[in-house]
């Protein structure tokens, strides 16, 4: 039996790590792609004298799908703030019971949040950015993308790390007393 749910927890890692490689390459081609928008965006306003009338917008909205795209890639590497030292004086059961508590509750925020951003994403389908000139959708649906893949990510890490023995927090194995 043990072994057949460190099975399913290194499929849930296996999945977990190729999320995370997805996302980190569409973070990193976002970042180039803002560096190159804002550098093209100076360039024309100061040495050419025109302005990108969609630049600033297209940054704008490249670093909010960045940004909510890196949180989902914090969640997974516990690299969020936090405040440990009260968890880290726990007994290992009150640790575990907080741990289990924390994830219920992210996960519904997370619920809440992508089924709230799909609703949003939904009614702004005739909305249009004023640079762009595209659907206010592809923005707004940052929200529930990113809260999706971080729901999905945060399953999967509470799989592995239950089914590998581990209650640690993401990842973490909790130290010893």
């Amino acid at each position: 039996m043990s072994n057949q749910f460190s099975g399913v927890g290194r499929s849930a890692r296996r999945l977990s790590s190729a999320i995370d490689a997805v996302v980190a390459v569409f973070a990193s081609v976002l970042l180039v792609s803002i560096v190159v928008d804002v550098f093209a965006g100076v360039v024309f306003r100061y040495v050419i004298g025109r302005a990108l009338p969609w630049s600033e917008e297209y940054a704008r909205f490249a670093m909010v799908w960045m940004g909510l795209l890196g949180a989902g890639m914090a969640l997974i590497r516990n690299e969020h703030v936090a405040i440990e030292y009260f968890v880290s004086h726990m007994p290992p059961w009150l640790r575990l019971l907080s741990m289990i508590v924390s994830r219920i509750l992210i996960a519904l925020f997370l619920f809440y949040a992508t089924t709230y951003g799909s609703r949003m994403v939904l009614n702004a389908g005739t909305q249009v950015s004023p640079g762009l000139g595209i659907s206010m959708a592809w923005p707004l649906s940052s929200i529930p993308v990113s809260c999706l893949i971080m729901l999905v990510q945060l399953i999967l890490h509470t799989v592995d790390e239950f089914s590998s023995g581990r209650t640690g927090l993401m990842g973490e194995r909790p130290a010893e007393s």
